[in-house]
């Protein structure tokens, strides 16, 4: 289960346990704006998150922090993310 909260931070929970998986609080999430989509990367530890300031930003799970983090050009919402899987 995964979510974020208007006050941007980010949580992850694993039903199976008590204590969330992921906690992320910082406030570069609030500068960068309230997140409106997440989702799981291709690569299993990643979460990648959308702001309505224009952000995605990339986190690494295993590590609890931001990864990389790019801004639309225009600066629109980010309204939904989508991952690409090239065909073989």
């Amino acid at each position: 289960l995964t979510y974020s909260t208007q006050l941007g931070s980010i949580y992850m929970h694993d039903l199976r346990c008590r204590a969330p998986a992921l906690h992320h609080d910082s406030a570069l999430t609030l500068q960068r704006g309230m997140v409106t989509d997440i989702i799981i990367g291709q690569d299993p530890y990643q979460l990648i998150c959308g702001t309505i300031g224009g952000y995605v930003m990339v986190y690494d799970i295993r590590y609890n922090s931001v990864a990389t983090s790019f801004r639309h050009s225009q600066h629109y919402p980010i309204n939904s993310l989508a991952l690409y899987k090239p065909m073989d």
